[in-house]
């Protein structure tokens, strides 16, 4: 049985709060997977991450050993590429708070993370949550 996760509360995350940096794997078979799911009969660049993992790990860079409470809904996600990352190869996730607030009685939760390869940026995120 998986342990539950505990919940990633608002209190917790502080404008310049940082997460623990997380390294992901993105393997061949996950491209497939991926590439099936979506419909996506051509290869067009092998060897490669797909864009759409992005989110993916970047979630996965602020949600580490947590979980999003119940009610938490994604309200933007800005994604820049600097260079492709290669599949099969760790991809390091650093995340931390940019900025919070809350506007209309709802909590809001500004997350940048950048994943890197080899020590080298490869793409920057941005993500704004309306937090529980």
């Amino acid at each position: 049985m998986v342990p539950a996760k505990s919940y990633l509360s608002f209190t917790e995350l502080h404008e310049g709060t940082s997460f623990a940096p997380t390294a992901s794997v993105i393997s061949s078979d996950q491209v497939r997977v991926y590439r099936r799911v979506l419909g996506l009969v051509a290869d067009d660049r092998p060897g490669l991450v797909p864009a759409g993992f992005a989110g993916i790990l970047a979630r996965r860079g602020y949600l580490h050993g947590n979980s999003m409470p119940p009610g938490g809904i994604m309200l933007g996600q800005s994604v820049r590429w600097l260079r492709p990352a290669r599949v099969d190869e760790p991809i390091e996730v650093r995340a931390r708070v940019s900025s919070r607030f809350e506007r209309k009685s709802h909590r809001i939760v500004v997350i940048e993370c950048e994943l890197s390869q080899d020590g080298d940026p490869v793409a920057r995120i941005e993500t704004t949550v309306s937090w529980p």
